[in-house]
Protein backbone atom coordinates (compact mmCIF):
# COMPACT_ATOMS: atom_id res chain seq x y z
CA UNK A 1 0.00 0.00 0.00
CA UNK A 2 1.22 3.61 -0.76
CA UNK A 3 1.00 6.09 2.29
CA UNK A 4 0.58 8.58 -0.72
CA UNK A 5 -2.31 6.98 -1.99
CA UNK A 6 -3.59 6.87 1.75
CA UNK A 7 -2.86 10.86 2.27
CA UNK A 8 -4.30 11.78 -0.97
CA UNK A 9 -8.32 9.49 0.11
CA UNK A 10 -7.96 11.21 3.62
CA UNK A 11 -7.07 14.61 2.38
CA UNK A 12 -9.91 13.95 0.32
CA UNK A 13 -12.44 12.81 2.88
CA UNK A 14 -11.49 15.42 5.34
CA UNK A 15 -11.50 18.54 2.92
CA UNK A 16 -8.08 19.40 3.68
CA UNK A 17 -5.87 21.15 1.56
CA UNK A 18 -2.39 20.71 1.65
CA UNK A 19 -1.32 23.58 3.50
CA UNK A 20 -3.95 22.78 6.31
CA UNK A 21 -2.27 19.77 6.80
CA UNK A 22 0.99 21.37 7.02
CA UNK A 23 -0.37 24.22 9.54
CA UNK A 24 -1.98 21.29 11.54
CA UNK A 25 0.65 18.96 11.76
CA UNK A 26 4.07 21.44 11.32
CA UNK A 27 5.66 19.53 8.26
CA UNK A 28 6.60 22.10 5.52
CA UNK A 29 4.95 21.95 2.76
CA UNK A 30 7.60 20.68 0.36
CA UNK A 31 8.14 17.87 3.42
CA UNK A 32 4.35 17.03 1.67
CA UNK A 33 5.36 17.38 -1.71
CA UNK A 34 7.84 15.10 -1.71
CA UNK A 35 5.76 12.53 0.35
CA UNK A 36 2.87 12.68 -2.33
CA UNK A 37 4.95 13.02 -5.00
CA UNK A 38 8.52 11.81 -5.20
CA UNK A 39 10.06 10.03 -1.98
CA UNK A 40 8.09 8.12 0.49
CA UNK A 41 11.20 6.16 1.07
CA UNK A 42 12.39 8.73 4.05
CA UNK A 43 9.84 9.18 5.99
CA UNK A 44 10.31 9.24 9.46
CA UNK A 45 8.18 8.14 12.00
CA UNK A 46 7.47 11.20 13.52
CA UNK A 47 5.97 12.56 10.39
CA UNK A 48 3.95 9.80 10.07
CA UNK A 49 3.09 9.60 14.03
CA UNK A 50 1.96 13.47 12.90
CA UNK A 51 -0.15 12.99 9.99
CA UNK A 52 -2.00 9.81 11.62
CA UNK A 53 -2.98 11.44 14.41
CA UNK A 54 -4.44 14.60 12.41
CA UNK A 55 -6.03 11.73 10.25
CA UNK A 56 -7.51 9.65 13.55
CA UNK A 57 -5.88 5.96 11.98
CA UNK A 58 -3.32 4.14 13.35
CA UNK A 59 0.42 3.57 11.66
CA UNK A 60 -0.31 0.91 10.60
CA UNK A 61 -3.47 1.62 8.60
CA UNK A 62 -1.64 4.48 6.77
CA UNK A 63 0.99 2.47 5.64
CA UNK A 64 -0.56 -0.89 4.94
CA UNK A 65 -3.94 -0.62 4.61
CA UNK A 66 -5.77 0.62 1.52
CA UNK A 67 -8.27 3.57 3.70
CA UNK A 68 -10.28 3.97 0.83
CA UNK A 69 -11.56 0.51 1.11
CA UNK A 70 -11.83 -0.05 4.99
CA UNK A 71 -13.54 3.82 5.11
CA UNK A 72 -16.30 2.84 2.22
CA UNK A 73 -17.02 -0.72 3.46
CA UNK A 74 -17.51 0.83 6.90
CA UNK A 75 -20.07 3.16 6.01
CA UNK A 76 -22.05 1.09 4.49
Amino acid sequence: MSVSKNLRFLKEENKYTYRDISLQTNINLGTLNRIMHVDQNNLTLGTLRKLSNLFNVSLDDLVYKDLSKEITESST
